[in-house]
């Protein structure tokens, strides 16, 4: 998109989101630490990338478009306000679109999934 005069090289160098993952143990230790809390319930759930498509066994997404829509207005919901804060709303649509076919193409050759982390905790007296 830089080649195409959409966004700013400089734009797309300086932009970072940093996130971190934890996993169960580093939850639970965590939550022990910091002591204000019992830790009713600690899960871990695989999900697929499109929430509607509820075949977990199979290894592909069938070959429906929709699929790659889904994601995309996830991933837009999520991210979009931050996108527009630092690359400007002119290009937002054309973002999306592109990345609504690539996650199209990824998903004909393999599903694609992430995990969740269920946390139930009861605040101590």
């Amino acid at each position: 998109m830089a080649k195409e005069g959409l966004v700013k090289e400089s734009e797309i160098k300086s932009f970072n989101v940093p996130t971190y993952n934890p996993c169960k143990d580093e939850v639970v230790d965590l939550i022990q630490k910091q002591g204000s809390f019992s830790l009713d319930l600690l899960d871990s759930y695989e999900v697929n990338w499109d929430p509607y498509d509820t075949d977990y066994a199979s290894e592909r997404v069938s070959d429906e478009p929709i699929h790659g829509e889904r994601v995309a207005k996830i991933l837009r919901a999520a991210t979009e306000s931050m996108l527009i804060a630092h690359f400007g709303n002119s290009a937002m649509d054309l973002v999306f679109q592109n990345f609504e076919k690539k996650v199209n193409e990824h998903l004909l050759k393999e599903k694609t999934k992430h995990h969740v982390l269920l946390v139930s905790m009861t605040k101590k007296i």
